[in-house]
């Protein structure tokens, strides 16, 4: 009888221990073969690439466990990507990575261009239906909301300087995204100067017209390459294949927005929680790959937060972007 109690238990022990054993093994499989891959975002239309790559599931395409993490602003995210604390962005402001960088060279490359022209503008100047405001110059000793983070400000200071001293003549709010209809309609801001979806749903509810659509392309320069999705240096170094497949996903999300425009739109409106007609009447976001970039674009927007006194010190375009050999 102690016999035939003994050998079961003996090879349940067996059983368990192997059962560890793999476990184990997985787990630092994982940990040094295929990392999770934490990818910083705002939930907002601005991220379309990740959205359309996490719905036709291109990460998991390319064996790739990628977990998102939502900031309210871009200098928050990209100061969690100098921590540590997320490995890339599918689209962050070139100002700010341009800021971090030249302070502290080599923390991160970019690997996909965000750019804009009039035609598909980012930003918008929105005023109240009702608003007398009918030129840029009237906005003059009004208060003016603006999207989280330095670049809005930036832009919008730099617009209106070509009309008044925005530094004395305004008052720039920054206000949170789901918070700047409502102040634009209580009257806490005279007017907004914002992106979409605020753009589009402000006008399909009726509440708001646009003052002047992509001023900064009117009054700073178009094209420009103002935005990029960027991936953090040290995750080039420990794991190159984990990079080119990061990249190949959401390079993927960008060619099927170009040819899939009805469906992206759809895929849009289902993560950001938008109404269909606003998702229908956004500007879907372009994108320069790797192959595809125009730097002297880049450079041009770079020399001019030099002169604009935003950059301490010159910066080369290139030098901010990721070697195109780590894709091949």
């Amino acid at each position: 009888m102690k016999k035939q109690v003994v050998i079961p238990v003996v090879i349940v022990v067996a059983i368990v221990l192997v059962f560890i054993g793999v476990q184990v093994f997985q787990s630092q499989h994982v940990e040094k073969g295929t990392p999770v891959v934490r990818v910083g975002y705002k939930p907002n239309s601005g991220y379309q690439n990740f959205f359309i790559a996490q719905e036709k599931g291109y990460f998991e395409k390319y064996g790739l466990t990628v977990e998102g993490v939502t900031f309210e602003s871009t200098n928050q995210m990209i100061q969690a990507l100098v921590n540590g604390d997320i490995d890339a962005t599918p689209a962050s402001s070139i100002e700010v990575l341009a800021l971090v960088e030249q302070n502290t060279a080599n923390l991160q490359k970019i690997y996909l261009t965000l750019v804009f022209e009039k035609e598909n503008a980012f930003h918008s100047l929105l005023v109240p239906n009702d608003s007398q405001i009918k030129s840029l110059s009237d906005l003059k000793g009004n208060k003016i909301g603006a999207m989280p983070g330095s670049t809005s400000q930036s832009w919008l200071e730099i617009i209106l300087g070509n009309f008044f001293d925005p530094k004395k003549d305004v008052e720039i709010i920054q206000l949170s995204p789901r918070l700047q209809l409502q102040a634009l309609s209580s009257g806490q801001v005279d007017a907004l100067y914002t992106v979409d979806p605020i753009i589009t749903m402000g006008e399909v509810n009726g509440v708001t017209r646009v003052l002047m659509k992509g001023p900064e392309n009117e009054y700073i320069f178009t094209p420009m390459a103002t935005g990029g999705g960027v991936v953090s240096q040290r995750l080039i170094d420990k794991h190159p294949e984990v990079v080119q497949k990061l990249i190949r996903a959401i390079y993927d999300a960008v060619e099927f927005m170009r040819v899939n425009e009805a469906e992206s739109r759809q895929i849009i409106a289902q993560y950001t929680k938008l109404d269909t007609e606003v998702a229908n009447k956004m500007d879907l976001l372009r994108y320069w790959k790797l192959e595809e970039t125009n730097y002297d674009a880049v450079q041009r927007y770079l020399d001019f937060l030099l002169e604009e006194d935003i950059l301490t010190k010159p910066i080369k375009a290139r030098n901010l972007y990721l070697d195109a050999s780590v894709l091949e």
